[in-house]
């Protein structure tokens, strides 16, 4: 998938339905769970979005884990690498990473701590959040670089 490297929020931008989240740069909406979104050289499709269970492997959430189940598609020359704990869950009008570490844990079937995709290759995994209890997500950003403007999808009915 994609490697995004952690930056903190600089500015602000508007999510559609009036709050605001922070931003380095504007991100472009893009489409919905199960709909192709590109950023950049990366074409992403968020499959399906679950709530997750209240432990992993001995990690218990502070709230609740949600599961974001993503394929990413490098079309690009050169190898991308992707790293879920970039990739932000939207919850309310705040900004929540991947948890690395819990994805680690999960091992193979997570696939999001940090992995290679070549040009023309695609990668599937899950990138684990840890949210408030009965919060509901309203999307996801992606990114195709820490560079990148990212793309937002929008997540609904979880």
């Amino acid at each position: 998938m994609v490697l995004v490297v952690g930056c903190s929020a600089v500015g602000e931008r508007p999510w559609p339905g009036g709050e605001s989240v922070g931003a380095t740069k504007p991100v472009v909406v893009g489409g919905g769970v199960g709909e192709t979104v590109r950023d950049g050289d990366v074409v992403f499709k968020v499959t399906k979005v679950r709530k997750g269970p209240r432990e992993v492997k001995g990690e218990t959430a502070q709230g609740r884990f949600v599961l974001l189940y993503v394929t990413v598609r490098n079309e690009g020359d050169t190898p991308l690498y992707f790293a879920g704990g970039e990739q932000k869950l939207l919850v309310g009008g705040k900004a929540y990473e991947g948890d690395a570490e819990l994805a680690a844990r999960m091992g193979d079937r997570a696939r999001s701590l940090l992995e290679e995709i070549g040009p023309g290759k695609r990668l599937k995994g899950i990138v684990v959040y840890d949210i408030p209890k009965g919060a509901r997500p309203d999307g996801v950003e992606l990114h195709a670089s820490v560079l990148s403007d990212g793309v937002l999808v929008r997540l609904d009915g979880l």
